[in-house]
């Protein structure tokens, strides 16, 4: 299904360091299909919980997941 635009944007990604000290926001860029690509600059090497959110089907969509940032 196609993407929607929820609050003006194609998506949003919510991310919080695992310790709660960092906390960042990006919104998704527009692509071709249904992808989502996001920009982030996290600022220390760790482990990160993220929150990538989007519309499609008339719905809000919200996939957790995490990523180690280790360069």
């Amino acid at each position: 299904m196609p993407l929607q635009l929820w609050l003006g944007m194609p998506g949003h990604l919510i991310v919080r360091s695992a310790d709660g000290v960092h906390l960042a926001h990006a919104h998704g860029m527009p692509t071709e299909g249904s992808a989502l690509r996001f920009t982030l600059t996290l600022p220390e090497l760790g482990r990160y919980l993220a929150w990538a959110q989007y519309a499609t089907g008339g719905r809000l969509v919200t996939r957790p997941f995490t990523m180690e940032v280790d360069r």
